[in-house]
């Protein structure tokens, strides 16, 4: 198992790399791994990633206060990346 902390595309590209050098290890990454732009870049090479997301299964009220703030706001879903940010210096 190869563990592969990213942002973005960046994992796309590690995922090409490894399986045009013949490695078919699995592949465990966090939650960005669900941008877009990672199989955008990696196509089929994203076949049986794995990832983890430290998101909670049931949101705590305060959880959902900040997304309803934050999308009447921003008029979009905030990125569990925001939540962390915000959750951080709270």
């Amino acid at each position: 198992v190869i563990l592969a902390v990213h942002v973005g595309p960046t994992l796309g590209i590690a995922l090409n790399q490894a399986r045009r050098l013949g490695m078919d290890q699995k592949f465990l990454t966090v939650n960005e791994a669900e941008e877009q732009a990672v199989l955008d870049t990696a196509g089929k090479n994203a076949e049986g990633l794995f990832f983890y997301s430290p998101e909670p299964a049931v949101p705590s009220e305060e959880m959902r206060s900040f997304n309803r703030i934050f999308e009447e706001r921003f008029h979009h879903s905030a990125h569990p990346l925001s939540r962390h940010s915000y959750d951080a210096t709270m």
